[in-house]
């Protein structure tokens, strides 16, 4: 049974926090997959969370795992908040990828959603790179939904079908094939004439989202060195996406050997 101290306080919002890693059966949990920065944290509490949240200059807020139970409608889910994975330094880079282990490994079922931060409609490294170490730990499978996260109201056109077409295309070449196209959402950047902020399109994208089981678990690793060196294999190979991910896997191994 893996435990873990959570991060959470409590706050106003009617949940209930729970003092254990493992929950009961049955438990569908909404787990946000991103790096640092991208609002993981915020997008969670705008459905009921109450996690920390806001501007941090280097490294992400959120350090551990943290979760609460709120119901949505007539759904009652699980609200895990996990940190990014990149950050500045081994040490941040590999507590992270432990706190992500971990809350793969709860008991129950998975809402699984990827966050990107906006790129002016492209993926860049760093997205790839942690969408893939999420999806690896899981064994490629199961499907997961995707957000593109604080998009400029003026942008916000500009994500046309063929945009996202092109966007869910690029990561499911390295993703194999298990961003769900269906499942995919575009969010304004928070306005404070907008209270509800991103509350309905998160309540009816994970109202779309099937909830499936997790069959084994990988242990998340990484390290800068190891990012470093998957950014000089998207230049190396240049469009051709599809082999990227198969040929650094294997550098990873061989280098891991040293």
């Amino acid at each position: 049974m893996n435990r873990f101290e959570p991060q959470y306080a409590g706050g106003g919002r009617q949940q209930t926090c729970m003092q254990t890693m493992t929950p009961e059966p049955k438990t569908i949990n909404v787990l946000l997959a991103g790096n640092a920065g991208v609002g993981k944290s915020y997008l969670l509490n705008s459905i009921g969370g109450d996690f920390k949240s806001g501007f941090s200059l280097v490294d992400g807020l959120t350090t551990k795992c943290s979760y609460c139970d709120v119901t949505l409608g007539t759904m009652d889910v699980r609200l895990v908040d996990v940190p990014g994975l990149l950050e500045a330094t081994d040490e941040n880079v590999k507590r992270n990828a432990k706190a992500i282990t971990e809350a793969l490994n709860m008991k129950g079922e998975f809402k699984m959603i990827i966050v990107l931060p906006e790129g002016g409609g492209r993926l860049l490294p760093p997205d790839m790179f942690v969408s893939c170490k999420v999806l690896e730990a899981m064994g490629f499978s199961i499907e997961v939904g995707l957000i593109i996260n604080k998009v400029h109201e003026d942008d916000l056109e500009n994500y046309n079908d063929s945009v996202r077409d092109k966007i869910l295309a690029e990561l499911n070449k390295l993703a194999e094939g298990k961003i769900n196209s269906s499942w995919f959402a575009v969010i304004p950047r928070f306005r404070k004439d907008n209270p509800k902020g991103p509350q309905p399109l998160m309540t009816e994208l994970l109202s779309k989202i099937i909830s499936q089981e997790i069959p084994k678990v990988n242990p998340v690793e990484s390290s800068v060195e190891e990012f470093n060196g998957f950014v000089q294999f998207l230049e190396a190979f240049g469009d051709r996406v599809a082999v990227v991910w198969k040929n650094f896997v294997a550098w990873v191994k061989t280098w891991s050997k040293k």
